[in-house]
């Protein structure tokens, strides 16, 4: 039975926690609430910031979580965190601290991507856009690769780690996205990177769409998606998904759009591979940027190479166009060996099997406080109610990619352990400093 692990936070955005909850809806309040940066025997406890970042991996037998307690700065400006590995115990479900290490001594800050092969855990640092190979037997650490600035009419771009699948043919596949330093706005043109986990040269793909946000391999094809640009109230119609494949490293020429039927406004969030399907999520804040407007689709990739869904009923179904209130910020698709996760702004879901239709989305869990309804997943912690976002979200529990890859008939990336952070839509009151 898969488990999912949610960041809640508080509304100030200064504290947070991480909670848990499995496919049937049984919940851990909290699974942590601190690290230990002292000792085992002389611990000093420090709190989880109002950012904290958690992603869930294999390694061997033990399921294992990331948490990075982050601290971010001005806009576009790299922040600080300290950042702790857990192995949950099999039998008490306990998390339990291996290592932690401030970001300095890591080599990243906002682990945005994590892919374990073997013993090597590798890394990809949004703040920096380089991809760190952790040793699990040592914690010792290297750089594997780093993607470059771009320049544009005397502005320079900054690389920015969205994203990262695996594919043991291809090694690691990175989107990167590339912004102004110090803006949420001024975006250069996206870029994909194959790097190879034995060091050797990089390939990379250029001429993306802008503000690429997630990618997802299935055999020889990545699928990126991309909001176009900034992110607006009502959607931003340069939004798409486009195909890389991966043996040629060529972009196809037919993308999906913010116009391709039935949809008829960005963003496009994520595409996510179960049972032989593809899953298509897009979601915007509205002109007001007090809720969102969400869609899912089920379709193929077939479907979504050739540039548009087809006929409804025939080559894809909808859960039509839903709404989420508050407009919070955190959006996935995760698929594990049981269901497929739908994190939906505050609100942990799982989707039905079969077509999808306005009942396919099922809440297992919300922001609010455990004690007073039966899906929270916040409490209270120092006298502080941590009640308010979910901050993000990774499958712990089974492994999403290992469920995922097999449910396809793709052999080639069950060696490895591949997880995905929630993509963060940009807060309103963020955007609202434009």
């Amino acid at each position: 039975m898969s488990r999912l692990a949610c960041g809640v936070i508080n509304s100030s955005y200064d504290r947070g926690i991480v909670s848990s909850v499995n496919t049937l809806g049984n919940r851990r309040v909290p699974e942590i609430t601190q690290i230990n940066i002292g000792t085992v025997s002389v611990p000093v406890y420090v709190p989880l910031s109002g950012d904290p970042r958690v992603l869930g991996y294999k390694h061997g037998s033990d399921n294992c979580v990331m948490v990075s307690s982050y601290s971010y700065d001005p806009p576009g400006e790299p922040g600080e965190a300290r950042i702790a590995l857990f192995k949950i115990n099999a039998t008490t479900g306990v998390w339990e601290q291996l290592v932690q290490k401030t970001d300095a001594t890591w080599g990243f800050t906002n682990p945005y991507g994590l892919v374990v092969v073997s013993n090597t855990m590798y890394v990809q640092d949004y703040d920096s856009g380089k991809i760190t190979a952790v040793d699990l037997t040592t914690y010792n650490t290297s750089t594997l690769y780093t993607m470059s600035s771009v320049s544009s009419g005397g502005t320079t771009y900054l690389p920015h780690g969205n994203g990262m699948d695996y594919n043991a043919n291809f090694g690691l596949i990175a989107i990167f996205s590339f912004l102004e330093s110090g803006s949420y706005t001024n975006y250069a043109n996206s870029k994909l990177a194959a790097v190879p986990i034995d060091g050797s040269t990089a390939d990379e793909v250029s001429g993306l769409n802008k503000n690429a946000v997630a990618v997802t391999v299935d055999g020889v094809y990545a699928y990126v998606c991309s909001i176009g640009g900034a992110q607006q109230g009502g959607g931003n119609p340069a939004s798409k998904i486009e195909t890389v494949t991966l043996n040629t490293l060529v972009i196809g020429t037919t993308p999906i759009t913010a116009t391709t039927s039935p949809v008829t406004t960005g963003d496009f969030v994520d595409v996510a591979f179960r049972g032989g399907a593809a899953y298509v999520l897009s979601a915007n804040y509205n002109t007001a940027y007090t809720q969102y407007s969400y869609q899912l689709i089920k379709t193929t990739g077939d479907r979504i190479r050739a540039g548009n869904f087809g006929t409804l009923g025939t080559n894809y179904t909808t859960t039509g166009v839903k709404t989420a209130s508050p407009a919070d910020a955190t959006w996935m698709l995760a698929p594990a060996v049981d269901t497929l996760w739908f994190v939906s702004g505050s609100e942990a879901n799982i989707i039905t099997s079969g077509d999808l239709d306005t009942n396919s989305v099922v809440k297992k869990a919300d922001a609010s406080l455990s004690t007073a309804s039966s899906y929270g997943l916040g409490t209270t912690v120092d006298s502080v109610a941590i009640d308010a976002h979910l901050n993000t979200a990774s499958v712990v529990i089974d492994s999403a990619d290992v469920a995922a890859k097999a449910a396809v008939g793709t052999a080639a990336a069950l060696s490895a352990a591949r997880t995905k952070v929630a993509f963060k839509f940009v807060r309103p009151e963020e955007l609202e400093k434009k």
